[in-house]
């Protein structure tokens, strides 16, 4: 049997690259013309856009940053009022702190106990 061999690849030989005809140089410019204007008109519109919101944007980056300031008062409010609560909870629930309480924000004592305050204040000279 003869031994099969493989078609050689055709050997690729170097051309000189031909000069396009005059027309289609005149059209390839042509084109490039107008992909430039096409271009400079996106350029433009986006320019003239830009100019035209900038106000609206200004307005957009206030608006998100009174946003972000608002949700950390809701924060803080929604700590407080959990806090309340569990001081609510203490004072329907625990004796001391009722008594606690009483003390700090009313100034009670019970009989025969003397109330003492002192002033935290600045040392006078």
């Amino acid at each position: 049997m003869p031994k099969r061999t493989s078609p050689r690849p055709a050997q690729r030989t170097a051309t000189k690259p031909r000069a396009l005809h005059p027309l289609a140089r005149a059209l390839s410019i042509v084109i490039q013309l107008r992909l430039l204007r096409t271009v400079s008109l996106i350029a433009v519109c986006l320019a003239l856009w830009a100019a035209w919101n900038l106000e609206r944007i200004h307005d957009l980056t206030e608006a998100r940053t009174q946003r972000d300031q608002l949700r950390g008062q809701v924060e803080q409010v929604e700590s407080d009022i959990a806090s309340m609560r569990q001081q609510r909870q203490a004072l329907l629930t625990n004796p001391r702190a009722i008594e606690r309480a009483a003390r700090e924000q009313f100034k009670m004592t019970h009989p025969g106990e003397v109330l003492v305050q002192i002033d935290r204040g600045e040392n006078p000279d």
